[in-house]
């Protein structure tokens, strides 16, 4: 299906019934709703914020295939104007994205926790061998404390 709509209108009545489907199934509708009552410049621009609403939605628990057959084809739409809008699938990432997923969590969050390593074993060796002030330790602590959060950041 290429093109599943014939005008601006049946793409806006065709939102309309996938909110009333939304609402039937006790989900929430309402970024969608903020979408048609809202006046925008372009359509364009109208359907790339309609995109938008639909991820949101899309991020709910929906069990009914219908709605998120829907949800689909209103982003098959919206994607004729906006043609890299990524898919509305929970824990998808965009194409060009998965290669710096991969490297951060896989590469990235590694090294990351072998230099936090490195810093605290080598903190743990000054303090124990006492030839260290305890604010130069406190330093490595901290600086050893950003390579952690980092290797968290990084996997993240």
């Amino acid at each position: 299906m290429t093109n599943p709509f014939e005008s601006p209108d049946d793409v806006y009545r065709f939102v309309d019934k996938v909110i009333g489907q939304l609402k039937q199934a006790g989900l929430d509708a309402s970024p969608l709703e903020d979408i048609q009552h809202t006046a925008f410049t372009t359509g364009d621009e109208w359907l790339g914020e309609l995109g938008l609403a639909v991820w949101k939605v899309a991020g709910q628990d929906i069990r009914e295939e219908e709605i998120r057959k829907n949800l689909d084809r209103i982003l098959t739409e919206v994607r004729r104007a906006w043609p890299n809008f990524p898919p509305a699938r929970k824990n998808t990432v965009h194409p060009e994205l998965r290669v710096n997923l991969w490297l951060n969590r896989y590469v990235g969050m590694p090294l990351m926790a072998l230099i936090a390593l490195g810093i605290f074993r080598a903190v743990d060796a000054a303090a124990i061998r006492g030839d260290e002030d305890w604010p130069l330790l406190l330093l490595r602590s901290s600086i050893g404390a950003i390579f952690v959060w980092a290797a968290v950041y990084a996997w993240t």
